[in-house]
């Protein structure tokens, strides 16, 4: 055998998909470096799925602290904030359909309410005793999923507001 062939033994194959950038742990390691390329990518990600430009996005905190003891914990995937606008992103990557299908009709409500849940606690986070609501800034939760979430809605892009 010749050392050509011994090394072919340990090569991964280009095609390979090693670190799938749909894993959690994977999507929240690429786009929550503080390195340039990374915040370019989030910073461009976000531009894309929102439709309008971004500039001067940070990433903050991923874990808000609970505001009482009954409260659920929770940990955002991505939760980045535009230094400029003071607009708050908030990226979830859910890729397992079955860990989210809360009944027999495959709706999908775990994940809806945790949607909304998640877009609630960003507003939340924002709110201090001397600010007005009226000044809370634009709150973005965006969900990337490889299924189906609203069936009656077959769309591939859904946008809701408040």
């Amino acid at each position: 055998m010749s050392s050509d062939d011994d090394k072919s033994k340990f090569l991964i194959p280009l095609d390979a998909d090693l670190l799938p950038a749909t894993d959690d742990g994977v999507f929240r390691s690429l786009l929550t470096r503080s390195t340039p390329e990374s915040l370019l990518i989030l910073t461009r990600l976000i531009g894309v799925t929102i439709g309008c430009d971004v500039s001067g996005v940070r990433v903050i905190q991923n874990e808000p602290a609970k505001e009482t003891p009954q409260d659920k914990a929770i940990r955002f995937d991505v939760n980045c904030v535009s230094a400029e606008s003071g607009e708050q992103f908030e990226l979830e990557m859910q890729m397992n359909p079955m860990q989210e299908r809360s009944d027999s009709d495959r709706s999908h409500h775990n994940l809806k309410n945790r949607i909304a849940y998640y877009g609630f606690r960003l507003c939340a986070s924002q709110r201090s005793a001397s600010m007005e609501y009226d000044q809370l800034a634009r709150t973005f939760q965006i969900t990337f999923c490889n299924f189906i979430v609203f069936k009656e809605k077959q769309k591939l892009f859904h946008k809701f507001t408040m």
